[in-house]
């Protein structure tokens, strides 16, 4: 049953990206930042690689730190990251990503993919893991790669914050390219 719900309430993701970055995207799909030549350093701004400009992560070691399960570090952490390919599971939210102050003039895209044709690479998070929220030391929600749970464990009414991929998506299946 949470297949098909999981299809029905989100029929399709949506992903941003640079406008540069797309003759990589449709040369070899979209592809998670490790692939693309990302380190496991934190990025404060966009970071131009070999291959692609990488999106600007806000995920510094000193604030991630006391964010993460134990045994985890930041960079172990942006390294987990690094290797996803991250949707946004409304154009409404992705288009948020394109009114960011930081990036004022910078020409950015939404690309879109049909959800049931990623169906066996794609994750689901109830939180927004980027989000360096601002409770309290004792209050904090520790992240870990377990955060990302199989569709097949999502139930209606479940928070969907972020779907991503462990794999690249074939630019054949992306719209507006």
């Amino acid at each position: 049953m949470s297949a098909d719900a999981f299809l029905r309430r989100f029929p399709v993701l949506f992903h941003v990206t640079r406008d540069d970055n797309l003759p990589g995207i449709r040369a070899q799909g979209l592809r998670p930042a490790r692939d693309l030549g990302a380190c496991d350093a934190n990025r404060d701004g966009w970071t131009r690689t070999a291959k692609a400009w990488l999106r600007w992560q806000r995920m510094p070691d000193g604030p991630m730190a006391s964010r993460l399960a134990e045994g985890i570090s930041p960079a172990a952490w942006r390294a987990h990251i690094n290797g996803l390919v991250f949707f946004a599971t409304s154009r409404a939210e992705a288009e948020r990503l394109l009114a960011v102050p930081k990036d004022a003039g910078i020409a950015q895209r939404v690309l879109s993919v049909e959800t049931a044709s990623l169906w066996g690479d794609l994750a689901w998070c109830p939180f927004n893991n980027g989000f360096l929220d601002r409770a309290p030391p004792e209050r904090r929600r520790r992240r870990s790669p377990q955060d990302y749970r199989p569709l097949s464990a999502w139930r209606p009414g479940d928070p969907v914050r972020e779907v991503v991929s462990r794999r690249a998506v074939p630019a054949a299946l992306l719209r507006s390219l």
